[in-house]
This record gives structure tokens, sequence and C-alpha cells, in this order.
């Protein structure tokens, strides 16, 4: 989905640090309930933002 032309919108979003953030708080709120009372949502959205290049490779892979 991330491919070819959007492939390029993706890495834009990814380098953009508050679109990230956001991004982050979502995902977080579509985590498993068990999920969210382990990891807490300012670890999960650092966690994010730490590993947004690892996460952008995971997401474009053909």
């Amino acid at each position: 989905m991330l491919g070819g032309q959007a492939g390029g919108n993706a890495r834009a979003l990814l380098g953009n640090d508050a679109a990230m953030r956001t991004l982050a708080i979502y995902s977080y709120a579509l985590l498993p309930g068990l999920v969210r009372l382990t990891v807490k949502e300012p670890v999960f959205i650092d966690f994010v933002l730490n590993n947004r290049d690892k996460i952008l490779e995971r997401l474009l892979v053909q």
C-alpha cells in the first residue's frame, strides 16, 4: 500500500515529528487492552519515534 508514489509520502510523514507522534497516539489506541495495560502510552510513543526507520522499512517491504 505504501509503495511507489505513496512511499515518498510515507517517508516525508516519518520525518515529521508531530505527524509521527499523532500516528503513534492513534496506533496506541488500536492496541489490544492487555498490551495497553502493560505498555504505557509515553513509552509506546517514544518507541515509535526512536524506531521510525525500522517501522518504515517493514511497511515498505514488497
